[in-house]
């Protein structure tokens, strides 16, 4: 899904499943999880759980069982990106890439480039995680 052209479409959508007994009988308070873009192209998987920012301040945390999920799809040999940066201004601030195991990620702190700098990079993580550069 690209840009959301139809919020109204979008808003009925939405799921609620902790309603109506969706997630009962899962042990241990697992919940679902959403993505927030996945995508395959040329046998390569991308994964982005993207995390609002402002810029300011701590990045904030992805909770613990999110933080499972999205290893657990490292390990399956997706690329893994958490994105912190304003979604609705199109601004990136930083970047980690989830490794199988914890000492293989890698953070980029992008707060100190201009905004069309930071763009470029997000650009270039993606193409390099898809295959299409270098």
């Amino acid at each position: 899904m690209g840009d959301v052209r139809d919020w109204g479409a979008f808003i009925r959508g939405r799921w609620d499943w902790t309603r109506h007994g969706y997630e009962k009988g899962f042990s241990r308070g697992c919940q679902f999880t959403d993505l927030d873009a996945a995508i395959e192209f040329d046998g390569r998987s991308l994964v982005i759980e993207a995390k609002q920012y402002d810029g300011t301040g701590m990045l904030p945390e992805v909770d613990m069982g999110q933080r499972l999920f999205l290893r657990d799809e490292a390990k399956r040999g997706k690329t893994v990106f958490v994105l912190w940066g304003c979604g609705v201004c199109n601004d990136p601030y930083a970047i980690k890439q989830l490794a199988p195991d914890r000492s293989g990620d890698r953070f980029e702190d992008w707060r100190g480039l201009d905004k069309e700098e930071r763009r470029k990079k997000l650009k270039e993580e993606i193409d390099r995680a898809l295959g299409l550069v270098a």
